[in-house]
């Protein structure tokens, strides 16, 4: 149980780590998908692309993002710096628990723990506010608990419903 607890600490120290290392941006995506929507529907302000005009993207992963904002709001720490930062810390420890999950559907394997470690594309977009980030880590929490074996395991069931309305 030790070694479990550290392999997530692991994971979660590495995911964290890269929010605060890549001080780039991906793709402009990751502000109109989910930070520039949030603000929009914590503030009454903000500015909304096509995709959302048209009504063809979710709301789902944006309204979490806004909630925390709403939290931020209240308790009067809703600086730019923790708007941008705090979700991508979560989204960090999601990825984080995401690569944790895979580790043990791997049975535990050395080998997974160090390419998803040593993955440099990984550690760029994990953190990322990206609808994609959260459907990936979504995904593979979810096939860490498919019942495999033919039992009747039904764990899997919410992250592919979140997944789905992401």
């Amino acid at each position: 149980m030790l070694l479990l607890n550290k392999v997530l600490l692991f994971f979660v120290a590495l995911r964290v780590a890269s929010v605060f290392l890549v001080r780039t941006w991906y793709v402009p995506d990751e502000y109109w998908q989910s930070l520039e929507v949030a603000h929009r529907l914590a503030f009454g302000y903000g500015h909304l692309t096509w995709e959302w005009t048209e009504g063809i993207r979710s709301y789902v992963y944006p309204s979490l993002i806004a909630g925390l904002y709403k939290l931020l709001a209240l308790v009067n720490l809703d600086c730019v710096e923790l708007l941008v930062l705090l979700p991508r810390i979560l989204q960090a420890l999601l990825s984080a628990y995401s690569d944790y999950r895979f580790y043990l559907w791997s049975n535990k394997s050395k080998w997974s723990a160090f390419v998803l470690a040593t993955s440099w594309f990984w550690f760029y977009t994990a953190s990322r506010t990206l609808s994609n980030t959260l459907e990936t880590s979504l995904t593979v929490i979810a096939l860490s608990y498919f019942p495999w074996g033919a039992s009747e395991c039904t764990k899997f069931l919410l992250p592919v419903a979140l997944s789905v309305f992401i």
